[in-house]
């Protein structure tokens, strides 16, 4: 679950794409099932992320050639942020032009402008931000460590769920050098500090202070919904996007 900006930018709790549109045939519910589960196989397999890339577009491509006219292809790419730009581009060539018609098509264009942003493999852009005391941090000062940059807010339950997996994660590899830095979509600073205090968030936190629809860093990176994250390694490169906590201490065991 995850929470979204739709629209106007209001802020809304979807339970799930496919529970709102669900396909018309037993066929496409099988077949969606099924790439849903290939691709949650691949975020958590062995190899680097380019082998990944390519296995999630081999996928990508055969089930929107199948069913180009159908909602669940724009579902399946709006998550597809782990993608290269190429890729990206040569799946939405595979759909039929009337998924431009498409209420999700605006959420597709969106994972578009983020993977130009920031595209998988890619050098992580250096950004500022000012942390609980205001002090304005480069994360470019990072560099050196493994970082995961966490979007999230006190008022989204799915972030807050994710927070007691982090921190047995934190714990186990912060003196190895990983390092969490938590940018918040919070207007309210006293909601925000206390969030951050009950949840015993120990790593940086960072918050523009201002409404969802207006952050600048959300804005940069296209992100509409939360949680979201990046996992950058030493060199600053971008090894995955949207994972979860279980893949990124998959990825650490691995390094460390």
């Amino acid at each position: 679950m995850r929470y979204f900006l739709i629209c106007f930018f209001i802020v809304i709790n979807v339970a799930g794409f496919s529970q709102s549109h669900e396909p018309s045939t037993v066929q496409l519910n099988a077949d969606y099932a099924s790439i849903q589960n290939k691709l949650y196989n691949i975020a958590n397999s062995n190899g680097d992320y380019a082998n990944k890339q390519t296995a999630a577009y081999n996928s990508l491509s055969g089930f929107i050639k199948k069913y180009p006219k159908e909602k669940n292809c724009l579902y399946l790419l709006t998550d597809a942020v782990n993608l290269t730009m190429p890729q990206f581009d040569s799946l939405l060539n595979l759909l039929d032009s009337s998924s431009r018609q498409s209420e999700y098509w605006s959420s597709v264009q969106a994972t578009k402008r983020r993977i130009a942003v920031a595209e998988t493999g890619k050098l992580f852009p250096d950004i500022d931000l000012a942390d609980t005391s205001g002090i304005i941090t480069s994360t470019k000062s990072f560099r050196g460590k493994i970082i995961l940059i966490d979007f999230w807010s006190s008022w989204c339950g799915p972030c807050r769920q994710q927070i007691p997996s982090l921190i047995k994660i934190y714990k186990k590899y912060r003196q190895k050098g990983f390092e969490i830095i938590g940018i918040s979509m919070d207007n309210n600073k006293q909601a925000w500090l206390e969030a951050i205090q009950k949840d015993k968030q120990q790593w940086i936190q960072f918050c523009d202070l201002v409404k969802f629809s207006e952050n600048k860093t959300a804005r940069y990176f296209s992100i509409y919904g939360i949680p979201a994250n990046f996992l950058i390694n030493e060199e600053g490169i971008i090894v995955g996007q949207d994972i979860s906590p279980d893949q990124v201490a998959g990825y650490l065991a691995k390094r460390f």
